[in-house]
């Protein structure tokens, strides 16, 4: 799975570094005891498409478990459309050492329906 997105600004110039991390939905997270937090998604990918807009993607599948050891996308059976929510959070590093953090839309993770057996 990929995230791309897209940052505007009037100058490329004084950012240092972009990171990004995936976590499970505060709400979500709570309900299922999920311990995670935040997961950090290596590597950023950036291209500059034109002077003040720059395309960045990170993939979601870099990770399977966090450094606790823990599944990332442990997925639950039940009520998957309000447990299976995240969102990736963009944390963007300026040279004069400040930060700006981005939290994007949720999104809901599911799991590959595999084909029926017997079926072709």
């Amino acid at each position: 799975m990929l995230a791309c997105f897209i940052l505007y600004s009037c100058s490329f110039d004084s950012l240092q570094g972009v990171c990004a991390f995936v976590e499970r939905c505060p709400e979500a997270a709570r309900i299922l005891q999920d311990l995670n937090g935040r997961v950090e998604l290596e590597p950023v990918v950036y291209s500059r498409k034109e002077p003040f807009a720059a395309n960045f993607s990170v993939n979601l599948d870099s990770v399977y478990s966090s450094q606790k050891g823990i599944k990332v996308y442990e997925l639950s059976r039940v009520k998957g459309e309000e447990r299976n929510i995240f969102r990736l959070v963009v944390v963007l590093h300026f040279v004069d050492g400040t930060t700006k953090e981005f939290t994007s839309k949720h999104f809901q993770v599911q799991s590959k329906k595999s084909p029926k057996q017997g079926q072709g």
